[in-house]
């Protein structure tokens, strides 16, 4: 609260210099001004301000002298109060010739030097002695249908030689407002320095009246793409009024565009833009904080500028002119409730608040300026086009800012969207399948609960015949219950049913070779034990009748160890199924890229689908060595899902091919992964190739598919910056899909 009551006692303080004369060029006193002590050419220009000499409803030039006395008037200024007109009924309608004289230095170049009219809203003629020198307007005293012009622009005019003392005759005529006078004085000035000015003049009023026009038509485009801000759209409307008002009252643009610098329509164009932008700026600064202050205050205020605003379009000029200083106190109220707006935002600490008031601020005081410009006379006539422009780049920025924001959180909104229909499309697709994964956990669960009694029960027999067996482990029992127990450590060949009958029978027949008792009882125990073929090692062991016993008790050991395997290889089936259904779930929305190798997403899809996968359907795989690149695993892995659930539906019989590839290409010197997922399925029909990637198509019976998942697929792998291919026929359907390889 305190920087914004700094921020109000630095308005006032404003508000009172724009009050003060800070001209200190050399004044008229009494019609004549002295420049003949002044230095010109440090000065480059000098404001010909003070008192002139003013002869009301009489040409007076060197060749028509006057026939009245003067009236001593103050440049500057309107006739109001200071001049009576006989034949004129209305206040400041007149016509009359203001003279004065000039002292100028001894050495004064006259072809180096030029006289800027100064004159506005008036029509004028300028005489120095003697020699019209140049007209602005067209200067008339036939009020009678108002034949007259005024001049709406500056005007430089050069200067013949003049001698060291000259007088200036501006004879000035008004018929259409009450606002009749001098309303700036002439000014003399180097003529470089004047071409420079006007120059500089044009460059600055361009700059402004474009850079407010460009920044309505921004903020217009905001609007219409995101109709969520009414603030664009009446600022919007700000900006091109005030642009239209700056072009009106500049001294050169308006002449450039329409050739249009003298006549009634900038007059009526300058009240239109300032009180409809009045009008504007209520709204919009209320629409930055609606809770600040009812709508029906700005209502109230702002009807009295919608009422003055056609007043400027269908009424008298003449009248219209009378509604200026009363519409100019009046704005003091507006500004007061925008200052009230402007605390209320400060104190509700909204985002981007202090570029946000500083620009309302700075306006604000222009504003100031420019009305207390109007009533005293001052000079500082660039108040209001700067101030407007700081205005517009800082609010610009704010409903940027806020723009900005609303476009994150749509993106986000977006992203959450996106993020649910990925996850829908996955829990449809495992709904599917959530038959099979259970028949898949529960196939190596039963594996466990069927080993664990099995395992209680040999443990329980092995810890009471531990005793017994210990004692009689020495000497050549001990070396084959060592040898035995190193073999059982060692990797074993899985044997299908026909092959270890004949390896049984082998080492039957080996047994009998040398001489071993039971022999058939023995093989079986071998095989049991994982002996594909006996090493000539066992035979001393084999063929004495004492090493039975041991060979009967460590196969009981070596069968409780093979018990303990098939839990682990059950209990590590179940951790991968699990693992691959928190895989297959999970997405996170706010994942960035990371390295990964897209087949081992691939392998988790197959995991989840190995149910339905095992009753038929061949999976044939062929992965080339593809390195880890940067990419989106958890959304490839939906791509995947789909892909590989379209092809198993595909074949409708349960039974077909299934081909996997994955290798890698170059193309433009860019390397790809391609991934290729193949069916021998009955293919897909071709008028609904073209419609397979949209929303919402599918060709499955309802209920059975949501129509989201290849316009998913194709969305995911085009923000991969991929692509993603479809051939079909009668033989089958390929989808290849080609992502970018990059690396970190």
């Amino acid at each position: 609260m305190k920087r914004f009551l700094r921020c109000a006692a630095l308005f006032c303080f404003c508000i009172f210099l724009s009050c003060q004369n800070t001209d200190f060029s050399p004044r008229a006193i009494d019609g004549e001004i002295d420049l003949s002590s002044w230095n010109l050419s440090e000065t480059n220009m000098i404001l010909l301000d003070g008192e002139w000499l003013f002869y009301p409803e009489e040409w007076v030039d060197d060749r028509h002298p006057a026939s009245g006395k003067p009236h001593l008037v103050v440049s500057r200024g309107t006739w109001n109060d200071q001049v009576l007109f006989p034949s004129s009924d209305r206040e400041g309608l007149g016509w009359g010739t203001y003279v004065l004289k000039l002292k100028l230095p001894q050495r004064f170049a006259f072809r180096d030097y030029r006289l800027n009219s100064g004159l506005y809203g008036v029509a004028a003629k300028l005489i120095v002695n003697g020699e019209e020198i140049g007209e602005v307007g067209r200067v008339s005293s036939a009020f009678a249908g108002r034949t007259e012009w005024m001049s709406f622009g500056e005007t430089i005019f050069p200067l013949n030689e003049i001698g060291k003392n000259a007088v200036l005759y501006v004879q000035v005529s008004n018929s259409m407002h009450i606002r009749g006078g001098m309303w700036k004085a002439p000014a003399l000035g180097e003529r470089s320095y004047m071409i420079s000015s006007s120059r500089t003049d044009m460059i600055r009023e361009s700059f402004a009246m474009g850079g407010l026009f460009l920044l309505g038509l921004y903020q217009l485009f905001l609007y219409f793409f995101r109709r969520k801000n009414p603030s664009s759209l009446l600022f919007s409307a700000f900006c091109f009024v005030m642009s239209l008002r700056l072009t009106v009252t500049g001294s050169y643009v308006f002449a450039i565009i329409g050739n249009l610098q003298d006549g009634e329509l900038p007059f009526r164009l300058d009240y239109l833009t300032n009180y409809s932008g009045a009008a504007i700026a209520m709204y919009y600064v209320r629409s930055l904080y609606p809770q600040a202050v009812p709508i029906l205050w700005v209502h109230c205020f702002s009807s009295l500028y919608i009422l003055a605003s056609c007043f400027a379009v269908f009424g008298s000029l003449y009248w219209l002119s009378f509604t200026l200083h009363p519409m100019l106190v009046f704005t003091f109220i507006p500004l007061s409730l925008s200052f009230y707006i402007l605390a209320k935002i400060w104190m509700a600490d909204r985002q981007g608040r202090l570029i946000l008031i500083s620009g309302m601020i700075i306006l604000m005081v222009s504003i100031v300026v420019d009305i207390c410009s109007t009533f005293f006379s001052t000079s500082w006539k660039d108040s209001l086009s700067f101030g407007l422009l700081a205005f517009v780049l800082s609010q610009s920025v704010y409903l940027s800012r806020i723009h900005s924001a609303i476009v994150n959180l749509a993106e986000k909104e977006l992203l959450a969207a996106q993020y649910q229909l990925v996850q829908s499309e996955k829990m449809s697709s495992l709904g599917i399948i959530v038959a099979g994964v259970a028949h898949e956990i529960n196939s190596p669960m039963a594996v466990i609960r069927l080993a664990e009694q099995n395992v209680l029960y040999s443990l329980k027999q092995m810890l009471s015949d531990l005793p017994s067996f210990g004692s009689i482990l020495q000497g050549k029992k001990l070396s084959l219950f060592e040898k035995l127990l190193r073999f059982a450590d060692e990797p074993k060949r899985n044997l299908p049913g026909i092959g270890e009958r004949t390896v049984r029978k082998e080492i039957e027949k080996y047994l009998n070779e040398i001489g071993c008792p039971n022999p058939s009882s023995k093989a079986e125990l071998l095989v049991d034990l994982g002996f594909v073929s006996i090493s000539e090692d066992y035979k001393e062991y084999l063929t004495d009748p004492e090493c039975d016993s041991v060979w009967i008790k460590t196969s009981e050991w070596i069968g409780f160890l093979r018990k303990m395997e098939g839990i682990h290889q059950a209990s590590d089936r179940v951790t991968k199924i699990i693992q691959s259904l928190k895989t297959f779930t999970h997405l996170d929305p706010k994942a960035e890229k990371r390295l990964s190798h897209i087949q081992e997403g691939i392998e988790t899809v197959l995991i989840i689908f190995s149910h339905p996968l095992k009753f038929g359907i061949e999976v044939q795989k062929n992965f080339d060595e593809i390195p880890a690149f940067l990419c989106y695993p958890d959304e490839l892995i939906q791509v995947w899902t789909n892909l590989i659930h379209n092809s198993i539906q595909a074949m409708e019989t349960g039974k077909g091919i299934l081909r996997i590839s994955i290798r890698q290409e170059v193309s433009n010197d860019i390397s790809y992964a391609v991934v290729s997922v193949q069916d021998t399925g009955k293919g897909i029909p071709e008028k609904d190739k073209k419609k397979v990637f949209e929303p919402f198509f599918s060709t499955k019976p309802a209920g059975e598919g949501t129509g989201l998942g290849l316009h998913i697929t194709k969305q995911i792998v085009e923000k991969h910056d991929g692509r993603i291919e479809l051939n079909s026929d009668s033989s089958g359907t390929k989808f290849s899909v080609s992502l970018p390889i990059f690396l970190p």
